[in-house]
């Protein structure tokens, strides 16, 4: 009694057969479309790490959007900070200053030490938490005076300020505003290269006490993830914050935007490079395949099969031959990523589902495409005209 298989079974096993028996083409097409898949992985990957190391290396150059009163208000309020960080999210780095112009005097810890005098400058006092303003500036070099003014929560005086002062080593800064005065012990200097240099930072509830201000002059958020996030996260807090004034820091979020566009167009042109010269190789190939087998084409016509049947049979070979190229060139490129990352930039690399999705895709996107070249042959693949041998 014999037994009948399905017919998508039938077709299946047919295709097998078909990529057992021709080694040397089914190797050559194999070669291309893994090659490709490889090169497609590695550069996803790399792109990918590149423009998450891109994203953070801007990001310790501080904050890349600033939010200050609108409609005539002088200050946000207290919770702004609190709320923006609630609508950004935990991965986003918020401060909220107060600045003031104050009469500042700085005074050593033993008054011998200074035979001139404490000297007085107008500087600007910026209240801030210290911590939360140093995790938006890693760039900052700090000089700490010393543990106990640490613990205190002393003031950081900016390079060019000290200077002005002429900062004792160990002592304490006097602010004076509005008929108010409140002293701090120096917990250290800060140099930034930029305006921070010549401000006095102190905690910000002290600073809100001198001033009998309750509010915050500007919130700074620095937020990774390129100008998509960016743009994100300044709808965001327009929507949190009504009625404030929320812009990007122009150059930082320029220059972002501008090298990460250039370096997708740049992925995208090499992608489609060398998609369409795989491909061009790879079609050759699968015509030439086609070519050889025309009297198996006829033979399966003469069969009873239908040519769409038979160009089914030819483009589920090739669909096959991209599934095991996308398998063997993810595992490939994403080692050959790995391997550039940690000798080039130092950091693990790794690519994820999605990237093996889109290589996927990609591979059997470019196999189905390249099927498409031998239609000609399988269409004029005549029973009669093959079976006479012409």
């Amino acid at each position: 009694m014999s037994r009948h298989l399905p017919p998508r079974l039938t077709t299946a096993r047919l295709a097998l057969a078909a990529l057992t028996r021709r080694k040397a083409r089914v190797g050559l097409a194999l070669v291309a479309l893994g090659l490709g898949a490889t090169l497609l992985t590695a550069l996803l990957t790399l792109y990918a790490g590149v423009r998450r190391d891109l994203s953070g290396e801007f990001r310790r150059f501080g904050a890349n959007i600033v939010v200050t009163a609108g409609g005539g208000g002088v200050l946000l309020p207290a919770a702004a900070p609190a709320r923006a960080a609630r609508v950004l999210g935990p991965g986003v780095k918020v401060a909220g200053l107060l600045v003031e112009v104050a009469r500042v005097t700085a005074a050593p810890a033993r008054p011998a030490l200074a035979p001139g005098g404490a000297r007085a400058a107008e500087l600007v006092v910026v209240g801030a938490d210290w911590d939360a303003l140093r995790r938006l500036n890693p760039t900052w070099t700090v000089a700490p005076a010393s543990p106990a003014a640490l613990r205190a929560g002393g003031a950081w005086i900016g390079a060019r300020a000290a200077r002005a002062l002429a900062l004792p080593a160990v002592g304490t800064i006097t602010a004076r505003l509005r008929g108010r005065a409140h002293t701090w012990p120096i917990a250290g200097t800060v140099a930034s290269g930029a305006a921070e240099d010549n401000q006095i930072f102190v905690p910000l509830a002290d600073l809100q006490a001198l001033a009998d201000e309750p509010g915050i002059s500007t919130l700074e958020a620095g937020v990774s993830g390129g100008p998509e996030a960016i743009t994100a996260a300044l709808a965001a807090l327009r929507r949190a914050l009504p009625g404030a004034v929320v812009s990007p820091v122009r150059p930082i979020a320029a220059t972002e935007g501008r090298i990460l566009l250039r370096t997708h167009a740049l992925l995208v042109a090499t992608t489609l490079l060398i998609l369409l010269t795989l491909g061009l190789g790879l079609a050759a190939a699968l015509a030439s395949a086609a070519l050889e087998r025309r009297r198996e084409f006829g033979l399966m016509r003469a069969l009873g099969a239908r040519v769409a049947g038979v160009f089914a049979l030819f483009a589920l070979e090739a669909l096959a031959l991209g599934l095991a190229a996308a398998l063997a060139g993810f595992v490939l490129g994403g080692g050959i990523a790995a391997g550039i990352a940690a000798a080039v930039f130092g950091v693990p690399l790794a690519p994820g589902a999605r990237i093996f999705a889109v290589t996927l895709l990609a591979t059997l996107a470019l196999a189905a495409l390249a099927a498409l070249v031998p239609w000609p042959v399988v269409r004029r693949a005549a029973p009669a005209t093959i079976l006479k041998g012409e």
